[in-house]
């Protein structure tokens, strides 16, 4: 007996033993073998039965419901092996379907996202992007994958998996919704400029969407900053709250309220040059003035290392949690700055995988070849990545929703970053509508919500979970506009020890503000207003 044979008796006989009924579907699940899709292949259907789940990556996901998992490699081009799946439960659809984001160079599938979408009674598919491994070697010699990796995959499986959910329930989606965070984001990004009809309702995530400045002007600024001496970061995980103190003790109180959550960072004006050591001060409480430099450079941006407005620096707030691992760690080149960073231009750019940041010297014909370097011909990499377009015309008409969020303590990705492709939209929607209905025009469909000291996509010392899809959900399918959505902080980040706050995340550029009476760490004792300046 053969594979296919093999896993076509084992899916019937979970399909039997479920304990659950199934629902009059278009089609059992086990027929999906035979489904048809051009320039693909499906390569695994298995219905999943309630209860424990071990995904095929080894993790296992408790109380999940019966589901049709359907594995799909799809080849639009000779050189092209994106591999996507899609999960539909058996009962208890509620009629929507849920695309999924990634992180980093990808080159995984996300199967505790797709397990927590599936419980939500959502259809959900997530892809590897065409490639397995996250540390972008994929890119060498393989332009291809490249434009897979750029967005051709999230598009790819969005259009099949609608067709296969189609397939299996004899109707479409009813609604279609996409998250992601960090390149998730970017992805995010780039369906609503690129591919407007892909989804109703988008969730943006701390966004990598300014790719190639960022790549430049972030990931490789940085690296030169924190490793020009050596592979070993120059900040170690000392620093961070060493700083995250002098910081809060400036800082907190600048909202009217000391707890330890930086909520205004654009109102602190602290001058890291204070945290150089003093004569006879202990080493531990304090930095060198190459330390100091360091964190300035940080805080401010590269300067005239690129064009005026081509990258921002980073804002104050949440250092003690959230820069160990992304500005320091404890083996060579081990940042998020220098892992990221250095694969992009080895493997992307260079095709040298050799490449050593030192040979880079920071010219406008050194960040013009960058810009300019043809993936394929007539596609630069800026044309492949980077989602900037502040047009969401196509969007918005067909009554398309984005909820756009960003740790304001972000070492990764600035959150300035995010403020600034805001800002954009406002103004292209002034163009359009005029000045003073920018910004009623562009709240009617996309809203920023900045969330203070947070770190990349998560962490940080204020609250930092949150689900925005039923929000999301209420304001696409209801009309119902989010003026707010309940963020919480639970004890060491850990959701089993309890939670410790809960705050609102507020539109930009309103921010929650203490009501002045009430428990500082309950939600309901704040209200979503303009922060002073």
């Amino acid at each position: 007996m053969n594979y296919r044979s093999l896993a076509r008796s084992f899916s019937t006989f979970l399909l039997a033993s479920s304990a659950l009924a199934a629902p009059a579907l278009a089609v059992e699940c086990e027929s999906l073998w035979d489904f048809k899709i051009p320039n693909s292949d499906v390569y695994s259907v298995q219905t999943n039965p309630a209860g424990l789940y071990r995904a095929p990556d080894g993790t296992a996901h408790e109380m999940m419901p019966t589901f049709c998992r359907v594995a799909v490699n799809a080849h639009p081009t000779s050189d092209s092996n994106i591999e996507f799946e899609v999960w539909m439960p058996v009962s208890g659809w509620n009629g929507k379907f849920h695309g999924l984001g990634n992180g980093g160079f990808t080159g995984t599938i996300r199967y505790a996202q797709m397990a927590a979408a599936i419980k939500a009674g959502y259809a959900t598919a997530n892809t590897n992007t065409g490639h397995w491994g996250n540390d972008g070697t994929f890119a060498y010699r393989h332009p291809e994958k490249i434009i897979d990796f750029g967005y051709r995959a999230v598009n790819l499986m969005t259009q099949q998996s609608k067709t296969i959910i189609k397939a299996f329930y004899d109707k479409a989606p009813t609604r279609s919704y996409f998250s992601g965070c960090s390149q998730g984001g970017r992805q995010g990004m780039m369906e609503s400029q690129r591919y407007p009809e892909d989804y109703d309702g988008i969730i943006v995530g701390d966004p990598a969407h300014n790719w190639t400045n960022h790549y430049i002007a972030g990931h490789l600024w940085l690296a030169t900053v924190f490793y020009d001496k050596g592979p070993y970061s120059i900040l170690p995980d000392r620093v961070a709250p060493i700083v995250g103190k002098a910081v809060n003790e400036a800082c907190d109180a600048l909202d009217g309220l000391k707890d330890g959550i930086v909520s205004n960072p654009r109102a602190c004006k602290l001058n890291p040059e204070v945290l150089v050591c003093k004569p006879g001060q202990e080493p531990n409480t304090c930095l060198t003035e190459e330390q100091v430099s360091a964190v300035m450079k940080f805080y401010n941006g590269p300067g005239d290392r690129v064009p005026k407005g081509y990258y921002p620096g980073f804002d104050f707030g949440g250092e003690a949690e959230n820069w160990p691992n992304t500005l320091s760690s404890d083996f060579p080149y081990g940042g998020e700055h220098g892992r990221q960073g250095f694969p992009f231009f080895k493997f992307f750019i260079y095709n040298d995988p050799k490449w050593d940041m030192h040979s880079w010297k920071w010219t406008k014909e050194n960040i013009d070849f960058v810009e300019q370097k043809q993936v394929v011909p007539g596609q630069s990499i800026v044309q492949v990545f980077n989602a900037v377009n502040p047009d969401l015309e196509k969007f918005k008409a067909r009554g398309g929703k984005i909820m756009h969020y960003h740790g304001f303590g972000d070492p990764d990705i600035p959150g300035q970053n995010s403020i600034d492709y805001y800002d954009s939209v406002m103004a292209h929607q002034a163009k359009k509508h005029g000045a003073a209905k920018a910004r009623a025009e562009t709240e009617n469909f996309y809203r920023l919500f900045m969330v203070p000291a947070m770190g990349h996509c998560s962490r940080g010392p204020g609250p930092n979970t949150f689900d925005m899809l039923p929000a999301l959900d209420a304001w696409v399918d209801k009309g119902i506009a989010p003026t707010q959505v309940v963020a919480t902080k639970y004890v060491d980040n850990k959701k089993e020890l309890g939670v410790k706050m809960t705050r609102p995340l507020c539109p930009y550029p309103q921010a929650a503000r203490y009501k002045g009476t009430g428990d500082t760490n309950i939600a309901a004792s704040f209200v979503c207003a303009e922060p002073s300046k």
